[in-house]
């Protein structure tokens, strides 16, 4: 069983996350007003009986403004969220979402062995595997993995 799941924002969770602004451009008040969640993966990820992390290259600034919108228009909320207080932009996100994965394992004592990563940029989907962190893209219901892989005895993927 997968211990806990990184969950990419932008591009994975977010439908619209251009809209609101990307790297310092990005606007709290577009994403208090405009943006929107993928509804069927705030649905996937409740049936999971692991630890969700928001991991994501968006600036650390609107970190309560982004997590006060999916509570409300998702009803959801994650365990945890890891925004981008580095020096690197999102145009390095692996470089930044290593810091934020050596941050978390610090932090709570998982391995990589222990996290699954839904992650949409080809660059930190490299970076994961290399740091032994299986990742896929979610692009879509038919993406997702198979609950079971995160619900307490139950195998891990191949």
């Amino acid at each position: 069983m997968y211990k806990a799941i990184l969950l990419d924002l932008n591009s994975t969770l977010s439908e619209n996350w251009r809209s609101v602004g990307v790297g310092r451009h990005t606007s709290e008040d577009k994403i208090r007003n405009i943006e929107r969640y993928r509804a069927w993966l705030a649905d996937w990820l409740r049936g999971v009986d692991c630890k969700v992390y928001i991991f994501t290259v968006r600036p650390v600034r609107t970190q309560e403004a982004t997590l006060e919108t999916i509570s409300k228009r998702l009803s959801w909320t994650p365990d945890g969220a890891y925004f981008n207080d580095t020096a690197f932009t999102g145009n390095d996100a692996d470089k930044v979402k290593s810091i934020l994965l050596d941050r978390l394992m610090d932090q709570t004592g998982l391995k990589p062995e222990d996290l699954y990563a839904f992650e949409s940029n080809s660059q930190t989907r490299a970076m994961y595997n290399r740091r032994g962190v299986q990742c896929r893209r979610i692009g879509e219901p038919s993406h997702l993995p198979p609950v079971a892989w995160f619900r307490k005895g139950a195998m891990k993927a191949d």
